[in-house]
């Protein structure tokens, strides 16, 4: 049993943070120039919240389940399963997220639609959405990794799922809650990861 509690989760870590960073920068590099229109539809999505329209919130429910569907294909088998085989089932759980955004999407009704109202949920929505677009891809400038390594939302999982709380919370489509539990697990791994390095 001693021995067991001897270890820490560096020595669990199987890769590198130059390993794990540089993946950021081959995702990035292989996906360029598409960041752009994916940084546009983001922008799009942003204006877009600010509807309490039925139909617009199942359109961003539906928008955010191809992007946890992409980012679970794109970064998570085909970049981060290469340094760390506990990615690939842990991709699962972005298509499972994705399954449940659309069904929350369906249904959905029109007793969510109400004036916006800005609220200390609306609030706390609008900055967790704001880190994640413009605060957490800075962070990568701050630790002096290159420019081309940035995480970006809708590409990166970390600033996607972070994201996604700030949506969820603006949105306040039934069962919110139950959906914010496959980000913060991911986010949780993700800490845990920086926290071995």
């Amino acid at each position: 049993m001693e021995l067991w509690l001897s270890y820490s989760l560096r020595d669990l870590l199987i890769f590198s943070s130059d390993a794990y960073f540089r993946l950021y920068e081959l995702s990035n590099l292989a996906l360029w120039p598409f960041h752009i229109p994916l940084i546009l539809l983001s922008l799009v999505a942003l204006y877009m919240v600010r509807f309490r329209h039925v139909l617009v919130q199942k359109i961003l429910l539906v928008w955010l389940a191809i992007i946890w569907l992409f980012v679970g294909f794109w970064f998570l088998r085909t970049f981060y399963s290469q340094i760390n085989t506990l990615t690939h089932p842990l991709s699962y759980l972005f298509f499972c997220e994705a399954a449940l955004l659309v069904l929350s999407g369906l249904m959905t009704s029109s007793t969510v639609a109400q004036e916006y109202h800005a609220t200390v949920r609306t609030l706390v929505g609008w900055a967790i959405i704001l880190y994640a677009y413009f605060i957490h891809p800075a962070t990568a400038i701050s630790w002096d990794r290159s420019f081309t390594g940035i995480e970006v939302f809708a590409v990166a999982p970390d600033p996607t799922s972070i994201g996604t709380l700030g949506f969820l919370m603006l949105l306040r489509t039934r069962g919110y809650l139950y959906l914010m539990i496959i980000p913060c697990l991911w986010l949780t791994f993700s800490v845990l990861t920086y926290m071995a390095f």
